[in-house]
């Protein structure tokens, strides 16, 4: 979970600071560095009149001692943000949508006799998330700003799940549409919409021992 959260804060601070295009290169550079994580964006539109952006080719890498790995691209993001929103502690998304979208899931498990015997690791943080008996302490925030994200909507977009670097399967996502969710009080959490998305993706999983395996690990029911 820890690493949609990563996608996410990242594709919202993008929609964020939009609006000056140096100061919004000086943050996205920090922001990468914060969260060990690599953006690469072929094409950007803004249009300051309607409040809209659009980014086209968004690549999004997890950092490693070796090499970069790919963690999500998409192929279009267009946000339409609330402008007024930008001068409050609540950022206003009005529509957010993610065409042709993939989510890179990579599993290492152990095998016994190649038979998959359990996952010991993966890239989303989730199994290290349901592990760690402490919840982790973060440092008291100056101001505390939080997003609203009024409709969500993913199209034509899939996930490629990878076993120890070498077995890959895809797997197509539904057309799903979301509202009203972030992670401002009194709104669904964007971890619980993540949590849907994700039981949609692993039922979907055509290799049934593996379905069944990531069904028992991560407890989906």
């Amino acid at each position: 979970m820890q690493m949609f959260k990563k996608i996410l804060l990242t594709i919202v601070l993008i929609v964020v600071l939009f609006n000056k295009v140096i100061l919004f290169q000086i943050i996205l550079i920090n922001f990468k560095n914060k969260l060990d994580i690599d953006i690469d964006i072929k094409n950007t539109d803004i249009s300051y009149i309607k409040g809209s952006l659009i980014l086209k080719g968004v690549n999004v890498f997890q950092k490693t001692t070796s090499k970069n790995l790919n963690l999500f691209y998409a192929e279009k993001i267009y946000a339409d943000l609330d402008l007024s929103s930008l001068f409050s502690t609540l950022i206003i998304i009005k529509n957010l949508d993610i065409h042709s979208g993939k989510l890179y899931i990579n599993l290492e498990t152990s095998k016994n006799n190649e038979t998959i015997k359990e996952i010991i690791n993966d890239n989303l943080s989730i199994l290290e998330n349901k592990q760690n008996k402490s919840p982790k302490i973060y440092p008291k925030k100056m101001v505390d700003i939080n997003f609203l994200i009024k409709k969500f909507r993913i199209t034509n977009s899939k996930a490629e799940i990878i076993e120890n670097n070498k077995y890959k399967t895809d797997v197509k996502l539904p057309d799903m549409n979301f509202s009203l969710f972030g992670n401002e009080k009194n709104y669904p959490h964007y971890k619980d919409i993540f949590k849907i998305i994700l039981i949609n993706l692993f039922m979907k999983i055509p290799d049934k021992k593996l379905r069944d395996l990531i069904k028992e690990t991560y407890k989906i029911k």
